[in-house]
Order: structure tokens, then sequence, then C-alpha cells
């Protein structure tokens, strides 16, 4: 049995701390479906939500076209989306908090490409390989950090702004 929650470990001014990372089943379904319909190429999107100093809210998972040269074995979300993500986000009172995609062989791991392409070391990665979920940060070494990405409640229990 999953847990309800899932965790990160982020590195905020050189601390490392425990956070809490919580996903809405109805979201993780979005990533589930979107990762199925894509395959065998790479699907991939944005999440938005609200990073706190212990709990990051995760309340939309958004799909988006994956704009890669190669995306069998890469994802690239695109600017236009990008930017339109970044918009929905604001006028809601929330923020870009981390991005996903799927890796449609092999497993939920970051791969030398995902380790290299981190922007952020609070960013989260969540990469999704079959029905398995997991959520990384990658610190500034390279090195990712991880738990297991669990099922959380439903959208509506996420805190509004």
């Amino acid at each position: 049995m999953e847990a309800p929650l899932a965790s990160a470990w982020l590195d905020r001014g050189g601390q490392d701390y425990h956070v809490i990372v919580v996903l809405p089943m109805d979201q993780r379904a979005v990533i589930e479906e979107a990762s199925r319909e894509n395959a065998p190429r790479e699907a991939c999107g944005l999440l938005i939500g609200r990073q706190g100093a212990e709990v990051t809210w995760i309340t939309r998972a958004h799909a988006t076209p994956n704009a890669a040269m190669e995306p069998e074995h890469s994802f690239v979300v695109p600017s236009g989306s990008l930017q339109a993500i970044i918009g929905d986000a604001s006028r809601l009172g929330l923020a870009v908090v981390g991005s996903w995609h799927s890796h449609t062989s092999g497993s939920a791991v970051p791969s030398r490409a995902d380790r290299a392409g981190a922007i952020d070391p609070d960013w989260l990665l969540l990469i999704a390989s079959g029905d398995d979920l997991r959520v990384w940060t990658i610190g500034t070494d390279g090195t990712p950090r991880k738990e297991t990405l669990a099922r959380g409640g439903g959208s509506e229990y996420a805190p509004r702004p």
C-alpha cells in the first residue's frame, strides 16, 4: 500500500531539509493518461502549486506537447506552453514548482540528461514509468534525491490562495 504523501529532499541555501510533496489522485491520473497516450514517445508537462517551507502542494499537472528532437528518449516543454502555464499559475496565485515526464523504457529514475538539464535544486522533477511515479530534486552537484511519490487526496483538498 502506498503512503498518502510523497516527499523530496530539497537543498535551499546549502541546507537539506525534508519537504512533503502532495499530488492529488486526479492529477496523478492526468500524468498516467498522458504517458499512456504518448507512448512510445515521452510525455511531459509542468506542475503548478504552492511551495511552502515544509509542504509543496501540487494543484495541477499540465500535459504539454513534447518538442524534443528525439521524443522517444527526451522531453522539451515548448516555450509557448511554458509561458501560458506560468500565466495561468500566476492568475491563480500559484507557481510552477516542477516538471514531469515519462520514461517509456526503464525506471522512474533521472537519466543523465535529466540530471544535466536540472535548472534549480528546488525544482521538482516527477518521472512516470508505467504506474510508478517518483518525485526527485537534483542537487547543485547533479546528485538526484528521491522519495516515492504516492497518492494524495483530490485537488479540492489543496490550500487556496
